[in-house]
């Protein structure tokens, strides 16, 4: 009889480790995927919200400083409660109506991303009223399932024109 060894195929040991360091690393590379998705999803999301805020803070730059449009078409429609102006962007829209910053800006960009309007906020202090200095804060929230986030951001306007 002639017993001689057959190397030529695998065992079940040798196949059992490998389907297993297979699944191991596939395992790895679908968490490595779905991590990749929602930084995608943030990093779209702050890109649409910083997008959004300078839209917003250019159109109130802009009125500004046009012959002082900023206290005419803003600060004349919106109620300070002392110093301050907070309201909810939705709100902040209704309040100025403008149709610029209605249809070139909250409109536009609100449908572009997962816009929150809940957490998203406009804020307006009076720094001096003598020379018509205001801080403006913008924040701008989205929300898609367990990706949330937002973005922050302040200017100071002002300067007398008379």
């Amino acid at each position: 009889m002639d017993f001689r060894k057959n190397n030529k195929g695998l065992t079940l040991i040798e196949t059992v480790i490998s389907l297993t360091l297979v699944a191991v690393l596939a395992t790895a590379f679908a968490g490595a995927l779905v991590v990749g998705f929602q930084s995608e999803t943030t990093s779209n999301n702050l890109d649409k919200a910083v997008k959004m805020a300078a839209a917003s803070l250019d159109f109130l730059g802009q009125n500004y400083e046009r012959e002082n449009n900023f206290s005419r078409h803003v600060l004349s429609n919106i109620s300070f409660t002392g110093n301050s102006y907070s309201n909810d962007l939705d709100s902040f829209k209704n309040d100025i109506n403008s149709d610029y910053f209605n249809d070139n800006i909250y409109d536009l960009y609100i449908d572009q991303f997962d816009y929150d309007n809940s957490n998203s906020e406009i804020n307006i202090t009076k720094i001096n009223e003598d020379l018509k200095l205001y801080n403006l804060e913008l924040i701008i929230a989205w929300n898609s399932g367990e990706n949330t986030g937002q973005y922050n951001i302040e200017s100071i306007y002002g300067g007398s024109y008379e």
